[in-house]
């Protein structure tokens, strides 16, 4: 049976007395401290275009082991913006200071992170899937739990099937309201995603207790759900941007469940994979419930309460979950083994 987990913060199922000090610290910090420390994308090989996929690298306190690390591919059409830097900021506050987290943003009408082949056969969610794993390589990563959300979560399936390919091992995996899990037109899509509406996207901010999250909202014209916004309802005209197209298509197919399953009787162990869907959601759409639950992977998938698509915007809320199916995949065991 899922579970039905309600959306609030503070969770006292998910934090505790040491959480709550984080959480007081990171919520008073104004935006322009975020601002002043937020890093520039890099490329993982700058010297040959097959790694040129641009990335942001964000190194423990303690550094650590920088063979492992957790992955973050962003939502549809997100930048490294100052709202992205803070909700991947809040996954890292609550995990322990030797995490390394690898962000990987998206393609817009205006940034060009990396290019799809447009005579490769993939679908967007598999090239990207390739890109990422490239890069990863690249930077000697070994071991990656992943953390996505929206788009994000999506990847995630095609990224755990393709890493053994790459001599890299997945160890956990927490994916949050993907969009594929229903076959529906890309204008379908879009209508379901505008239709969550602002005013709940202003509640998950404001739930989120983060200061520099409403400062961002105000005074720099919004940020990850306000983007996607504006950018998917022009995706069909920016012929130019071939992957947002690619992409965008591919979130269109119901084959969520299918992944998963195939994933799990290639012998990923399930408890290794949280799923969760917001209860409110249009772009998840409720038949994920009944798909997980033919699969026979109910235990896996939580559904929370409280919010739409929108709900990813309480990023302390979505980092404490992200932190406890991390611990309940044993991440932070084995890291310690």
């Amino acid at each position: 049976m899922s579970k039905e987990v309600v959306l609030n913060l503070p969770n006292p199922e998910l934090m505790t007395d040491a959480d709550r000090a984080v959480y007081e610290e990171f919520a008073a910090r104004p935006l322009d401290q975020f601002a002043l420390a937020m890093p520039g994308t890099v490329q993982a090989n700058s010297t040959i275009p097959e790694f040129a996929t641009k990335l942001v690298d964000l190194r423990g306190k303690n550094e650590g082991d920088s063979s492992r690390a957790i992955v973050v591919p962003l939502p549809f059409g997100n930048p490294y913006s100052e709202a992205m830097d803070i909700r991947v900021r809040a996954i890292q506050a609550f995990m322990p200071e030797d995490t390394r987290i690898l962000v990987f943003p998206n393609n817009t009408t205006k940034e060009t992170y990396y290019s799809f082949d447009k005579n490769k056969q993939n679908d967007g969610l598999e090239e990207l899937s390739h890109h990422v794993l490239r890069a990863c390589k690249v930077l000697r990563v070994s071991e990656v739990a992943i953390a996505g959300y929206s788009q994000g979560a999506s990847l995630g399936p095609q990224l755990m099937m393709d890493a053994e390919s790459y001599d890299i091992g997945v160890t956990a995996a927490y994916l949050g309201d993907p969009a594929n899990v229903v076959q529906r037109t890309p204008g379908k899509l879009k209508r379901e995603f505008i239709g969550t509406g602002m005013g709940n996207l202003n509640r998950a901010i404001n739930d989120s207790g983060i200061q520099a999250l409403s400062e961002a909202q105000h005074s720099r014209g919004g940020f990850d759900t306000l983007r996607q916004l504006a950018t998917i309802p022009s995706v069909a005209k920016s012929g130019s941007v071939f992957e947002n197209v690619a992409l965008h298509e591919a979130m269109t197919n119901g084959n969520f469940a299918f992944e998963i399953d195939a994933i799990i009787n290639n012998g990923f162990d399930p408890r290794q994979i949280t799923i969760a869907r917001m209860a409110d959601s249009k772009v998840c759409r409720p038949e994920l419930e009944a798909d997980i639950a033919t699969i026979g992977q109910e235990g896996s998938l939580q559904i929370v309460k409280g919010y739409g698509h929108e709900g990813g915007d309480n990023v302390i809320d979505n980092a404490l979950r992200i932190r406890a199916a991390f611990e309940r995949a044993g991440f932070w065991q084995q890291r310690v083994a």
